[in-house]
């Protein structure tokens, strides 16, 4: 929203937009009210079978398009492309990406455990070039850093070049061999996790494989993804030294052999017991054998999440790599089915499981896909069977004799945004029953069953159903269905023709209690101070009209951190250069303390409330300049620590109030530009006196626009500085002591003036004048990886000439 100064002839631009969530808008409180969720009750319901369904959709939000009759299915055109799939399907957005050669199975599996340890994608590469694929999947998954895990035998130094050239940061681990490599991710994982000797080993356990048995630590991907452990090679008769040092550092709860004594002798299964202590080994008779034993024991006979099938040939093997990100047990497939494989998926099916392939017609043919799908059918026929009976397949009581699943209290209809991601907490009966997405439209929306919630991500405007499934065992089902509505969202202005009537000046902003409030030196009532409330779908005045003694400058708004009233307005009172301050109470407004004599002396006021007090920050010309802060805490105002307590003289002041807890009582903050510090940004706090926040001179140069203000016990600070680019837009947050960029310094793509900020639910907005738009304003939000605009950029109608911001139920409004 923008807000224009006017012309002599009145306020011809003055403006409020909104962010639009849903129609019908007739008042700002309750218009952005969310769904506040649903609840499912789990009772007697017949249910479908796996293969109706038209698409699946895993716990983490992994969709797979499926045609009639067919299994769900996620292969492109090649190794490269199938991992992007993965990768784009499972994860919404990744800041961290891992990269490895296509052909480095070993290096590929020893990144799996990094990967879920980091909670990112693993993608592939060929060795000299990064394929297009995956360099548009990292910008789709808005990745800002990259680990590339492998020497540059297997990853050349031209790849980390081109990931450079796309603005990302790239860190590389690896080593003289495959041992060495898997050591170096070992000790990276258990950095990541925080782990270290003290601690009595890790709460994980390590997978150690051949390194020349690729079917075997292959096989160990997905369990070393799921728990972020790491997988370790040796040689059949001995154990390399950086094996050795790496099981010395991890401190491992225990380690699994993967593999038979002719890949992994008995000698170095002895010596691994002198080191560690060996759980178990998981081997068989063959490949198939050896993949089925180490799922049974690591996920369970039964995985309630699914069962990945992938292609057997060494070709196919790099399938079954990236398939590993999905976290569930993978099998190596051909066609006869393999008695061990057959085995698994039986008790897998049986315990309601779903059977997902990986990999194009190539690796798993339609032969074998239909050969699964007989199988499948045919245990789930003897399921039917043992229902009449009262016997299940296996022998026990079928669950068909107890209660089947229904899903009841369902929304008919939820709407989001393009880009908004929504959680929707689904209360289930039996609590042990599994929530599964069973079909949406991945062109609309994302959609996620991850645990007991719902996630919902809007993609393209448009409306579809996303049917939702309830599962324990292999024979107590239920399904329901809500339809949800993306649309796109577009900046709408709050009754401007309500506001084209004033003519107005000096204006400030806020939102209290739920209503929106502006205050401004009104032209038409000799310039004193007026404020209208935005109120059941039009503007009214707020007290009395003109209320102020005479003409009124420096106009700012406040109220108490958390939203809610009162309300209060500061401003510098014509009339003996008064500091003033009043209170909305009753429908009136009235002084709060006394006046505050500052004859020619005060600027830059800035106004906060904290405890239900207010206080002032302001360049105090009696103090040479320098900043000071006032609070009325009895009834009468006086100095907050010492007067003029910077170290010189300062501008753009701003005060926040609201922090505490952590940072030991101090819940007052000032920031301003700091000329003792060639007019950078500093930051001060007041815990019984004012002391710095950080070093002074927080920005790389000169620093205008200074916004700050708390979010919980984390403090916030914007500005725009004068980087080589011209002046950008910086955010940063206080840390341990020290001032921490959120995204990147000058993230804006042109000069950014003007700049308003406010923190709301731990997600920073910035609304500013982009030079890069003719000036006109653009509103971004951080996401946890990057900026991203909201709604269109340069959407107002004109150059504004100050902006306000603030963030009401998720959604911003500006004026």
């Amino acid at each position: 929203m923008f807000c224009s100064k006017p012309t002599a002839a009145g306020l011809a631009g003055l403006c409020l937009a909104l962010m639009v969530v849903g129609t019908g808008l007739s008042n700002l409180n309750g218009a952005l009210a969310g769904v506040s969720g649903y609840q499912v009750q789990v009772e007697n319901l017949d249910g479908g079978t796996f293969e109706e369904a038209s698409c699946h959709l895993n716990a983490n939000g992994c969709i797979y398009p499926v045609a009639g009759g067919a299994l769900p299915r996620i292969g492109g055109s090649d190794r490269y492309h199938t991992a992007t799939l993965l990768a784009g399907a499972q994860f919404i957005r990744a800041e961290t990406a891992i990269i490895v050669g296509g052909d480095c199975y070993c290096d590929g599996a020893s990144a799996c455990g990094l990967a879920g340890a980091l909670k990112a994608p693993v993608l592939l590469t060929a060795k000299d070039c990064l394929p297009d694929v995956a360099g548009a999947c990292l910008t789709r998954l808005k990745t800002s850093r990259v680990i590339i895990v492998g020497g540059e035998e297997a990853v050349a130094s031209s790849v980390e070049e081109a990931l450079h050239g796309r603005g990302l940061s790239v860190e590389r681990l690896g080593g003289e061999n495959r041992a060495e490599t898997a050591a170096l991710v070992a000790r990276r994982i258990r950095e990541e996790r925080g782990l270290t000797n003290r601690d009595g080993g890790s709460a994980i356990p390590a997978f150690i494989a051949c390194g020349l048995a690729e079917a075997d630590y292959l096989a160990a991907g997905p369990a070393a993804f799921k728990y972020g452990a790491p997988v370790l090679f040796v040689e059949r008769d001995a154990i390399p030294e950086a094996t050795r040092e790496a099981i010395g550092q991890l401190g491992a709860a225990g380690v699994y052999i993967i593999g038979g004594q002719e890949v992994v002798s008995v000698p170095v299964e002895r010596e691994l017991a002198s080191l560690v202590k060996v759980n178990r080994r998981l081997a068989g008779a063959d490949r198939y054998e050896t993949c089925a034993t180490l799922n049974r024991h690591i996920f369970g006979p039964s995985p309630g999440g699914g069962v990945v099938l992938a292609g057997s040939s060494r070709r196919q093997l790099a399938d079954l790599l990236v398939a590993a990100m999905l976290g569930r047990p993978v099998l190596f497939a051909e066609e006869p089915v393999p008695p061990a494989v057959s085995g698994y998926l039986q008790s897998a099916v049986e315990g309601g499981a779903g059977i997902i392939l990986v990999g194009g017609e190539l690796a798993v043919s339609p032969g074998l896909e239909q050969a699964v799908l007989r199988l499948v059918e045919e245990i789930r026929a003897a399921g039917r069977a043992g229902e009449k009976g009262g016997r299940s397949p296996t022998g026990g009581t079928s669950p068909g004799t107890r209660k089947k699943i229904k899903l009841q209290g369902l929304p008919e209809t939820v709407e989001l945004g393009v880009g908004d991601i929504i959680e929707l907490p689904v209360v289930v009966s039996p609590r042990d029953a599994i929530i599964e997405v069973k079909s949406g439209s991945p062109v609309l929306f994302q959609a996620a069953a991850a645990g007991k919630t719902l996630v919902l991500k809007g993609i393209s405007a448009g409306e579809a159903e996303v049917k939702i499934t309830a599962s324990l065992g292999g024979y107590r089902r239920g399904e329901a269905a809500l339809r949800v509505k993306v649309f796109d969202k577009e900046w709408c202005s709050l009754d401007p023709e309500g506001l084209s009537e004033l003519q107005a000046e000096e204006l400030s902003f806020t939102i209290c209690d739920g209503l929106p409030y502006l205050a401004f030196r009104d032209i038409k009532r000799d310039q004193k101070a007026s404020v209208i409330v935005y109120r059941n779908g039009k503007w009214e005045y707020a007290g009395d009209l003109s209320f102020t003694t005479g003409m009124a400058y420096e106009l700012t708004l406040g109220r108490e951190h958390s939203g809610t009233g009162p309300l209060y307005l500061a401003y510098r009172d014509s009339t003996f250069n008064r500091l003033t301050v009043m209170r909305l109470a009753g429908g009136a407004w009235k002084i709060a303390g006394e006046y505050y004599f500052a004859p020619e002396s005060v600027s830059n006021i800035s106004l906060a409330i904290w405890n239900g007090s207010p206080y002032l920050a302001f360049k105090d010309g009696l103090s040479g300049g320098g900043v000071s802060v006032i609070g009325c805490t009895g009834g009468s105002w006086e100095i907050i620590g010492s007067r003029g307590f910077s170290a010189g003289p300062v501008g753009s002041v701003c005060l926040a109030a609201g922090g505490g807890g952590a940072l030991e009582g101090a819940g007052l903050a000032v920031a301003f530009q700091d000329g003792s510090c060639d007019w950078g940004a500093t930051a001060m706090m007041f815990n019984r006196e004012w002391g710095g926040a950080g070093s002074p001179g927080i920005s790389a140069g000169e620093a205008y626009s200074i916004n700050i203000c708390w979010e919980k016990d984390l403090l916030y600070i914007a500005y725009q500085e004068c980087l080589s680019a011209g002046r950008r837009a910086t955010v940063k947050r206080f840390i341990d002591g020290c001032w921490e960029t959120v995204g990147q310094e000058g993230f804006t793509s042109g000069e950014a003036g003007r700049i308003a900020f406010q923190v709301s639910g731990g997600i920073p907005y910035i609304a500013f004048k982009d030079g890069s738009c003719q000036n006109k304003v653009t509103v971004m939000r951080f996401t946890g990886d990057q900026w991203e605009t909201v709604g269109a950029p340069g959407f107002s109608a004109g150059e504004p000439d100050d902006i306000f911001l603030q963030v009401y139920r998720g959604e911003p409004v500006v004026a």
